[in-house]
């Protein structure tokens, strides 16, 4: 027989002989570290049982306990689920695949990530629903959107090919819809009906010959965009672009331009502008008039803006700026714009800027302070949510980095690290320590779920709600646990395991078939 098919068949007896000898029938362990550490036991507390293994350290891992469980070959993949939250992913290669599900009592969330070929996002809320994919970016798009008490809305793209929106439908140089209101054989010949921002559009030839309709405004081209004439009910226009021209619009507005974009100019009879004009000739000279703002700037002189709540000026610039805002009351002052920035005033917010050399915005629901942006930053932002949140972040790069998670319930969470060398803090009711620690991450990212085992060499976890400690050297090479119903610690090495459970003290050789417990 091969000699390593007689090697795997003694380590397999080895392993069943040393699982039978154990003499602790609530838990099971066996070490052959770094090859191999398995490890089960019941939890009286939560009538439970919880798994761990480990093969190759750090290579694979697995854990299984009453909340949830999460396992990985890292980094090739890995895998999670949390019970109480009501998630569960898996990593393949994080960031190139993942997939995600959210389940709560009236919403799901599932993700789908294949870098660059796919992506999908699926939802569904009382309300309606929400599908969306995407492969081979910018290539294939695909969604639906499902209403109780609407008519659904959905799409499909095969860029440049094929596109489908509700009822129309393309698959170059044919475009049609059901039952059938539009057509077009492109470039010879084509209808739409409600096409884009278009009640009608017809072409012969494209751009030969194209008629649009929008309301009352029927604009004939001939080789479009350049040569058109437009009638309706407001009057007549023409273009002969980009020289100059003038068309109608469907709420009556006049607009001329002239030398396009450079030169424009329009009188607004409707809408929230009804009565404003504008008028300019870019650059030089740009005015606007209305009720609620009025805008003059000649270039590079002088310029103006005026509204209700806001008067600011400006010489030559970008050298010197001024801005007086009342509703809060601030003065704003710029020295060559991005160069040098002040705000004051009894208003609720302050700001400086010196470049990236220094600076600061302080509001009362927001402050951040630079010193040499990027190297040294302070942030906290207040967010107004059902449960209010207090968000606070220091980093002084690359060495530390705070961040600080504050609810309005009193939950709080906690992250430090002093790069590379350390991170610890706390989430919820669950407090971590880990050397070294090589980015920034939370336990149930991706980073921490396929590549964090690779370096953290020591971790040690606090869970309060269930009263359990675990602290671990090297994976399971010396491991500690302790929880409302033991006190135990491991060392696994190779054919040897020193196993302590209270008071009692087990040494163990080849598996378990040399054993030795002590008593103390």
């Amino acid at each position: 027989m091969n000699a390593r098919i007689r090697a795997g068949f003694l380590m397999a007896a080895v392993f069943v002989l040393g699982a039978l000898a154990m003499d602790n029938a609530r838990a099971f362990s066996f070490s052959f570290y770094p090859i191999a550490y398995l490890h089960e036991e019941d939890a009286p507390t939560t009538q439970t049982t919880r798994r761990e293994a480990n093969l190759l350290w750090p290579l694979y891992s697995s854990r299984s306990d009453a909340v949830g469980s999460r396992s990985g070959l890292h980094p090739l993949w890995s895998k999670h689920e949390n019970r109480e939250e009501g998630t569960r992913g898996l990593d393949i290669l994080w960031p190139l695949v993942s997939w995600k599900e959210r389940r709560g009592p009236e919403q799901l969330d599932r993700q789908m990530i294949g870098l660059p070929l796919w992506y999908s996002i699926y939802r569904s809320f009382p309300t309606g629903e929400t599908r969306q994919w995407r492969g081979l970016f910018p290539l294939f798009y695909q969604g639906r959107k499902t209403f109780p008490d609407a008519e659904d809305r959905s799409y499909s793209i095969c860029f440049p090919f094929w596109w489908r929106f509700d009822q129309h439908r393309l698959l170059f140089p044919v475009y049609w819809t059901e039952p059938g209101q539009s057509f077009a054989f492109f470039p010879f010949y084509g209808r739409f009906e409600r096409f884009l921002l278009f009640d009608m559009v017809r072409f012969i030839g494209w751009p030969l010959w194209v008629q649009t309709q929008r309301k009352d405004v029927h604009v004939y081209s001939a080789l479009w965009p350049f040569l058109a004439y437009a009638t309706s009910d407001h009057g007549w226009g023409f273009r002969l672009w980009p020289l100059f021209g003038s068309l109608p619009h469907p709420d009556g507005t006049q607009r001329y331009f002239w030398l396009w974009p450079l030169g424009e100019k329009l009188n607004f009879a409707r809408g929230p502008l009804k009565g404003a004009t504008l008028n300019m000739f870019l650059p030089f000279w740009f005015t606007f008039h209305h009720q609620k703002r009025d805008i003059v700037y000649y270039f590079p002189v002088y310029g103006h803006s005026k509204s209700p709540g806001r008067v600011s000026r400006a010489w030559f610039w970008p050298v010197w700026a001024h801005a007086q805002n009342f509703k809060p009351s601030y003065n704003k002052y710029y020295f060559m714009w991005f160069v040098v920035s002040r705000q004051i005033g009894p208003g609720p917010e302050r700001r400086f800027h010196l470049l990236n050399l220094l600076g600061w915005t302080i509001r009362p629901d927001f402050k951040r302070v630079h010193v040499f942006w990027p190297v040294a930053s302070y942030r906290y932002d207040r967010v107004e949510q059902s449960d209010g949140c207090d968000f606070a972040r220091y980093y002084f790069v690359p060495f530390l980095y705070w961040r600080t998670h504050q609810w309005d319930d009193g939950r709080t969470l906690k992250y430090r690290m002093i790069w590379p060398l350390a991170s610890w803090g706390h989430d919820k009711e669950r407090s971590h320590l880990t050397i070294p620690d090589l980015f920034p991450h939370n336990a149930d990212d991706g980073v921490g779920r396929n590549w964090a085992p690779l370096w953290s060499l020591y971790a040690r976890t606090c869970d309060k709600e269930l009263n359990r400690r675990e602290t671990r050297f090297l994976g399971p090479l010396y491991l500690t646990r302790k929880d409302e119903s033991k006190d135990e610690s491991e060392f696994n090495l190779l054919f040897f395991q020193y196993k302590r459970e209270g008071t009692k003290r087990k040494v163990s050789l080849l598996f378990g078939w040399l054993p030795y417990t002590l008593t103390g």
